[in-house]
């Protein structure tokens, strides 16, 4: 049975003019840089019928005219890595992302199409979605018709492949592949029907193929859209979380502690009467704070995302907050007018629903001056972002939640006002560490508006800034630790021990901050404190232009420049007042891994509230001469083209495009805001990389 084996396969390649050979690499090309990744097996002609397996085949392979060869390539990718198909793809897919085989133009040879491969595996790729890939051996097989009229002679078959080899990262290499054949003085084979049809089919674009297992494969914009919404629900519960801090803080204030003995003495009142219902009550008369304060929340919060908006408006957010700091600091007394407070403690004593209603608005209105501080501090920290209205009821309501939490359960349960710490001096320092706070936010809010006003500040330049914060610091401590005493402190014999401590906390913490006031004589660079304490109150003071990466401010050019280059485009929108852009750049970008990613694209930063100097020419700069107009409508046309071609205000917002015939293509969209996960954010610049 071997023999007869043997038998016949020498009598397919004696009969059959085609012959197996092992395409070779031409050493002038080199290594590709993706030689270390995949390995492949070239071959051209007969191979033997009864096994898979190849045999030995002399060195050069005799063709007749009018002969169709087999070319089969075979592709063994290393372990842990994986390569892309060449005829299909799914819908999540860049088609340039996909491998190819280039044939050099030759007279003798042509493909017939179309060409046939193995069967792929489906790959979930993260926010990419699914992608078609080869991880495994696999192979392409394409036949070449030799043309009736070739020159009788020696010849080669050139072709390349080109394909990019993935683990973590993606490498493109091409391989080029040579094949030496002759074709003999035999006379022509006739082309049959089906051969001169075979001919006329010209090669196809990738299919699109959808995913077996499921009814409609996620598509790379869905798979963004659904991590930007799981983003903006962790934003929301974070905002959320921020409400209920604000509203825990409230509490802890003088004017709210005097109301914890009138509203238990109410509710004890209430308890003795025939009727009672103690749930219903408490329910009623939390809801009713819960409400009034919701309210008061949206509204000043909507309030302060308009202030946000225009430079005069930054100005008029730091005299509130110094407004409410002085408040704070025990320099007067924030008041409703007190009829409002006259007439609805006059209906309390009505009893039952409605008193009890009318009890929560007194108890309200009277807290009031120290609630509307803290309401105002949790509104100003939060106009930079990019609110919804969904944002501004969710962080209301957990402001007004929290606050009401408490007075529910002493609605409830009268008696245990007895196990509650009475008013006294600490309240007070409580409420003057917030309203030094507050003083330091309005420094912010002040540079803020002379940064989009003009291009350099006059008064609130950056030294000036940090100076003023550390003395807010210093001042913060000495207070605490018993060396500064104001308006509404009650006299001391002794610091008590949380006083040290925090006290303490706060002169480090001016401390630290001080040699950022320091330059290097050298080169002019700022001392940078490490840490990421220095990062966050460096952002927040919105630092000095960074000069590192090779940004530019027109995204036409940098389509240009992409175009040239062959690049990808990273649009990073921004602005001078943007507190989380200025964490990003100062933490993030940095980075070693980010910023070589970050040097492979064509950089282009649109700044949406007014564009610094540095993004202009020195002839540019001096035609306004001075004057920001021209550089805040160049930002709002910025602003305009954010909101027209991505639908979003949001700051900052980084996405990556493709240049194409009709401007661009969008890869891939980065909408966290602050980057808090460095990763993912590595992980969306490979993938706008593996874009092109």
């Amino acid at each position: 049975m071997m023999q007869l084996r043997s038998f016949l396969v020498i009598a397919a390649l004696f009969l059959s003019s085609t012959i197996y050979v092992v395409g070779q690499s031409p050493e002038k090309t080199g290594a590709p840089a993706t030689a270390a990744r995949i390995d492949f097996t070239v071959t051209l002609g007969a191979v033997d019928p009864f096994s898979d397996s190849n045999f030995e085949a002399p060195k050069e392979l005799s063709v007749r005219r009018g002969e169709v060869l087999l070319l089969r390539i075979q592709g063994n990718p290393k372990p842990g890595f994986h390569t892309y198909p060449i005829t299909q793809r799914t819908e999540s897919q860049d088609e340039n992302g996909l491998s190819k085989i280039n044939f050099i133009n030759n007279p003798v040879f042509t493909p017939i199409h179309p060409l046939k491969e193995s069967e792929p595996e489906w790959k979930e790729e993260g926010v990419l979605g699914y992608f078609l890939e080869f991880e495994k051996p696999f192979s392409w097989t394409q036949e070449i018709y030799i043309q009736p009229d070739a020159r009788i002679g020696k010849h080669e078959l050139n072709f390349s492949i080109k394909l990019q080899v993935c683990d973590s990262k993606c490498i493109w290499g091409e391989h080029f592949f040579t094949i030496p054949l002759s074709v003999s003085k035999a006379d022509p084979l006739e082309a049959s029907q089906e051969l001169k049809q075979k001919l006329t089919i010209k090669e196809e674009s990738p299919k699109v193929i959808s995913n077996p297992n499921s009814s409609k494969p996620s598509t790379n914009k869905q798979q963004l859209k659904a991590e930007n919404t799981a983003a903006g629900t962790e934003g929301l519960w974070a905002f959320a979380l921020q409400g209920m801090f604000w509203g825990a803080i409230s509490l802890v204030t003088p004017c709210v502690f005097p109301m914890i003995p009138i509203t238990v003495s109410y509710f004890l009142k209430q308890s003795e009467k025939t009727n009672h219902r103690p749930v219903a009550m408490a329910v009623i008369y939390s809801l009713t704070i819960v409400t009034v304060l919701t309210i008061a929340a949206v509204a000043l919060l909507s309030f302060f995302r308009l202030l946000s908006v225009h430079p005069a408006m930054n100005f008029g957010l730091g005299c509130l907050f110094i407004f409410f700091s002085l408040s704070l600091l025990g320099m007067y007394e924030i008041e409703l007018p007190s009829g409002l407070a006259h007439f609805t403690s006059s209906k309390q004593g009505q009893g039952g629903v409605v008193g009890t209603i009318f009890m929560a608005l007194t108890f309200t209105i009277v807290s009031f001056a120290c609630v509307a501080p803290f309401l105002g501090g949790f509104g100003g920290t939060a106009s930079g972002s990019n609110l919804t209205f969904l944002h501004r009821l969710l962080g209301g309501f957990a402001f007004s939640i929290t606050f009401a939490s408490p007075f529910f359960l002493l609605a409830l349960f009268p008696g245990m006002l007895k196990k509650l710490p009475k008013s006294g001096n600490w309240l007070n320092s409580v409420k003057v560490v917030m309203g030094f706070l507050e003083l330091a936010a309005a420094i912010k809010f002040f540079r803020a508006g002379e940064l989009v006003l003009f291009p350099e500040p006059l008064v609130f330049t950056y030294d000036f800034s940090m100076a003023i914060t550390v003395v807010i610091a210093i001042c913060c401590g000495f207070y605490l630790l018993g060396f500064l005493q104001l308006p509404h402190d009650m006299p001391s014999e002794h610091t008590s021990v949380p006083g040290v401590v925090v006290g303490s906390l706060f002169l480090a913490f001016g401390l630290y901050l001080t040699p950022a006031l320091l330059k290097l004589k050298e080169d002019g660079s700022r001392l940078r404190p490490s840490g990421m304490v220095f990062a966050w109150v460096d952002s927040f003071l919105l630092p000095e232009e960074s000069e590192d990466l090779p940004f530019i401010g027109d995204l036409n050019r940098g389509l240009e420049e992409a175009k040239k280059q062959n690049k990808m485009v990273f649009i990073d929108f921004t602005g001078v007042t943007c507190t989380n852009c200025k964490i990003n750049e100062a933490t993030v970008f940095p980075m070693k891994d980010v910023r070589e990613l970050l040097k492979k694209f064509v950089l282009v930063q649109l700044y949406t509230d007014r564009v610094p100097d540095k993004l202009y020419s020195a002839d540019e700069r001096s035609s306004f001469q001075g004057s920001a107009t021209k550089q805040r409508a160049d930002a709002n046309k910025n602003l305009e083209f954010q909101k027209l071609k991505f639908n979003t205000e949001q700051l900052p917002l980084y996405v990556v495009v493709k240049p194409d015939s009709n401007g661009f293509i969008e890869i891939a969209r980065y909408e966290e805001g602050k980057i808090n996960d460095v990763s993912a954010f590595v992980n969306f610049l490979k993938t706008g990389l593996e874009g092109k």
